[in-house]
């Protein structure tokens, strides 16, 4: 519903709709939502994200660990936006991008960091994966 306002609407039969309400403060310029089959609702802004465990009446904050196998080796974080979330045989995952400001290219394509939780709250760093963003023609 846009750039600056988003709405929310959770249904359990896809008949009937409830609208959730979002933290103000939080939910403008979005980079990625995501709800589960079981009624988690996931949003990201940036590097940034919010949970909600109970359809929208509240929500928490997630820190996506530091992947420290490749800050070591580069002596920063390329990893700061949250792109893409996917669930596959329970799990969770979720893929940081490196945002507008792509400077980390890894065997001449640009890398982005693969993130699971079991729990739907507290994710680890997995591996590195290839950037799957099509290229855009011209």
């Amino acid at each position: 519903m846009g750039k600056y306002h988003y709405g929310t609407y959770y249904s359990e039969d896809l008949e009937n709709w409830t609208p959730i309400t979002l933290p103000d403060y939080f939910c403008t310029n979005l980079t990625c939502s995501f709800w589960t089959r079981d009624g988690k609702g996931y949003y990201a802004k940036g590097g940034e994200m919010m949970v909600t465990l109970d359809g929208g009446e509240t929500f928490q904050d997630i820190t996506l660990p530091e992947a420290e196998e490749i800050t070591g080796e580069l002596g920063f974080d390329p990893f700061d936006t949250v792109e893409k979330m996917y669930e596959e045989d329970g799990i969770l995952y979720a893929v940081m991008g490196q945002g507008d400001d792509g400077d980390y290219i890894k065997d001449g394509k640009l890398a982005e960091a693969l993130y699971r939780s079991e729990d739907g709250v507290n994710f680890s760093f997995v591996e590195e994966i290839e950037d799957d963003t099509p290229e855009q023609a011209g």
